[in-house]
């Protein structure tokens, strides 16, 4: 996904190399919102923080995989299912990128990056990650671009 949205601010840059060597997870919520995950493989739900069921129009923190796959770019669903479905299979880290249309036909642009332990043995698996939503939308006109 590349993607470039106009903005009307501009972020408190850093102006010398020591200050740039001192950003830390304040200077990223500058850019995005994040929220971490957690999913059990054994029973298949998930559990999202407030920010990740918001931005998914989840009615709850808790859900399966089907209910996130559905905010998902329809174009996208199938191929994150496959590499959340290899992932659970065997320990892995992974990450992918796709919007998130909204009710007014703008696309939030969303990345995830996790990890899962597999379900190798009798062990239980789980699947972990964040969600990273940039702090701008994509007009429907924009999208093509």
């Amino acid at each position: 996904m590349f993607k470039i949205a106009q903005s009307e601010s501009f972020p408190n840059i850093p102006s010398d190399d020591a200050d740039r060597q001192q950003v830390d997870s304040s200077y990223l919520d500058q850019f995005c919102d994040t929220d971490r995950w957690f999913g059990d493989l054994t029973t298949g739900m998930f559990r999202l923080g407030k920010t990740g069921a918001s931005m998914h129009r989840l009615d709850s923190e808790e859900c399966g995989l089907l209910a996130l796959l559905k905010a998902y770019q329809h174009e996208d669903r199938l191929h994150i299912l496959k590499l959340l479905e290899k992932a659970s299979s065997a320990p892995s880290k992974f990450c992918f990128g796709t919007n998130i249309t909204d009710e007014n036909g703008h696309h939030q642009p969303m990345i995830c990056v996790g990890e899962s332990t597999g379900t190798s043995g009798e062990a239980s698996g789980v699947i972990m990650g964040s969600f990273i939503f940039p702090r701008f939308h994509i007009s429907a006109t924009e999208q093509s671009t």
